[in-house]
Order: C-alpha cells, then structure tokens, then sequence
C-alpha cells in the first residue's frame, strides 16, 4: 500500500494512535542506506524549520563521513546516531539523535510513534535473517505508524525499493510482507527533535 499516513503530530492526553511526517525519498546507492534513510529525515526537519541544508549528494557524503560509514559494513547503530549528532553540531542546526527500543525491535515502535506525534522524525533498522541466523541489515525513514486495534502497521520511505512509500503490518517484531527472500525483522529506532533556532555556529551541549 502507498501513501498510508498523513501528517499528524499534535498534543494529547491519550497516548497516540497515528502519526507521520511528509519526508523526501532518497534512493541509495550500494550500502548507503544509513546516510540516506538519515537524509530523509534531516531534510524534512531542517526545511520544516526554515534552515539551510546541503543538497542530497553532499548530505549524504557528509553523513558517510561523519558515521564512519564503509562499503563492507555500512553503519553501526551507535556510529549513526553519533555521526548525526555530529552532522548537527557542525552545521549547527539543532536536530540531536536518540537510539530507542533495543535491537530485538522491543518498544521500538511504541517510542517512535510517541516521538513522531510529538514533531519528530525517525528511522528504523531492520535486521534480514534466513534460517533462524542474521544475514545483514538496512535502514528505512520512517513516515507513519498506525495502531489499529490489535494490528500495528508502520509506513516507510525505503531507500532500496522504488520511489513512493511503503506500508507493512509488524507482529511482533517481523514486518510482514517485506521484500526480502526470508524474514525482516524490527530493531533498534532513531529519532531526531528539533530542539530550537538555528545558530550556525556547532552546539556546545553536543
């Protein structure tokens, strides 16, 4: 399914339901799906909140650098969330970076809709496994997620499927339907906030 969730982010007594964020939708190149699901996040809030934000080539170089990317590994969790924060800090755009739920996927959902409905943006980590064994993982921008009674569904812009945004229902912690020739499976969340006025000049409490 396509284009689930609008944008929704607004104060609430109850705990939310829905939430999503308009995001560009990047497509990676080999092993870019860290920098690129990041982009699409650090894209949306920078423009949301009037700041200037290199172009999507130069974005993405730059967090490359920043999360000690490499081609054989891609990006740790821990290197993307302190290469953002780095990235901010430099342009001193105050976006900071937060790790949510644990690597099994547990809360991961529920922290990142809390987030979203609140104004921030977020990524996921999916890890593909074969045969009960971990056989690598990506990174998707999240732009919705939905609770619907028992179901939960999750709606992403995925640098590694064609342009448009995907929605998959998640059980558990495996995102049902996802195409890979195995079982996708929920890990750790990244959430971005916007935390003030651009300053152009790199934040002391980063």
């Amino acid at each position: 399914m396509k284009g689930l969730f609008g944008t929704v982010a607004f104060a609430q007594t109850e705990p939310p339901t829905e939430a999503g964020r308009i995001t560009p939708d990047i497509g990676q190149k080999i092993a870019e799906c860290a920098p690129t699901s990041a982009a699409n996040s650090l894209i949306s809030l920078a423009e949301e909140n009037g700041a200037d934000i290199p172009s999507d080539t130069d974005l993405i170089n730059e967090l490359k650098a920043d999360m000690d990317w490499t081609p054989e590994n891609g990006v740790l969790p821990d290197d993307f969330v302190e290469g953002k924060n780095k990235w901010a800090a430099r342009h001193g755009i105050p976006i900071r970076t937060t790790k949510v739920g644990d690597q099994h996927g547990r809360n991961t959902l529920p922290n990142i809709l809390s987030a979203m409905a609140d104004g921030s943006a977020a990524e996921i980590r999916i890890k593909f496994a074969q045969n009960g064994k971990t056989k690598g993982g990506h990174m998707v921008t999240v732009t919705g997620v939905r609770i619907d009674g028992n179901q939960t569904f999750v709606e992403v812009a995925d640098p590694r499927t064609p342009e448009g945004l995907d929605t998959y229902e998640v059980r558990g912690n495996v995102i049902v339907g996802y195409p890979y020739n195995g079982q996708a499976i929920l890990s750790w969340g990244f959430v971005q906030t916007w935390e003030g006025s651009p300053t152009g000049t790199a934040l002391d409490n980063m």
